[in-house]
């Protein structure tokens, strides 16, 4: 029942964000087309070339925005609102409706990631096309070797554990984002027939407690590493900072969540 509740929820949710990615992905297309040609190396067409920057940061910005948050608007409407008399009586448990959420959120925050930086890096490469020699190749390649030995040494360890590393802490930050937005939409639902506003206050309450929380925790911490055991530390503090509280914050969150739908739910 897991598996036909989450291709419902992806289903649900893929009518708007898919489109929009889609779109995302034609853009670059466009924008790779475009860096092809000598549009780039023209200054008379530095006007239309600003235009379509702008336009082009404005749709990325617009379809992360609808990415971030259609999740949580699909998350009250299923539960929440008159379409939770249907979601609240399927032989699922609690923990599983709020599972294929949480999943169905967390794909589609790390589908727009993926499209988003592959987006930039194709436009800025297809932009750049003329200067992408095997001399620069060669002298790139040399780079990246020197930047991972200099890793090495620093950090010990080499460029791409570093990056598997970051992707991780990206992987629980994006689930602290999520899980954040459900848990205040869960919040908010329990004040009366103003489930909505009460939402966005929760939302701006638990984000200010959150970031003061961030705040009082990385301060001390960072000052201390930075005076007594040197810069490089910083990073890993800094990681395992971030990768702690996404942890207990995010599963608290989800944990919260799942015992509110269970004692109390909102569909007045």
């Amino acid at each position: 029942m897991l598996g036909k509740l989450l291709k419902h929820d992806i289903k649900e949710t893929g009518r708007l964000l898919l489109p929009l990615n889609l779109i995302i992905i034609v853009i670059t297309f466009i924008g790779i087309a475009l860096g092809l040609t000598p549009l780039f190396g023209s200054q008379r067409a530095w006007p239309l070339l600003t235009l379509l920057i702008m336009t082009y940061c404005l749709a990325l910005l617009a379809v992360s925005g609808a990415s971030f948050f259609y999740p949580i608007i699909h998350y009250y409407r299923s539960i929440f609102s008159r379409q939770g008399y249907l979601t609240l009586t399927l032989p699922l448990s609690t923990w599983t409706i709020l599972g294929s959420k949480v999943i169905t959120g967390f794909l589609w925050y790390l589908a727009n990631v993926l499209i988003s930086i592959f987006s930039i890096i194709a436009v800025i490469a297809a932009s750049a096309v003329d200067y992408l020699t095997m001399d620069y190749f060669a002298e790139f390649i040399l780079e990246l070797q020197y930047t991972s030995y200099s890793m090495q040494n620093e950090l010990g360890m080499g460029l791409i554990s570093f990056l598997i590393i970051t992707a991780g802490i990206v992987f629980l930050s994006l689930f602290y984002s999520l899980m954040m937005g459900y848990f205040s939409v869960t919040v908010g639902q329990l004040y009366g027939k103003h489930k909505i506003v009460g939402s966005v206050l929760a939302y701006i309450i638990i984000y200010f407690i959150m970031n003061t929380i961030y705040t009082l925790v990385f301060l001390p911490n960072l000052i201390g590493v930075g005076m007594y055991m040197g810069g490089p530390l910083i990073l890993w503090v800094s990681y395992g900072i971030v990768a702690g509280l996404s942890i207990l914050f995010g599963g608290g969150f989800y944990f919260g969540s799942g015992i509110i739908i269970q004692k109390k739910v909102n569909l007045d």
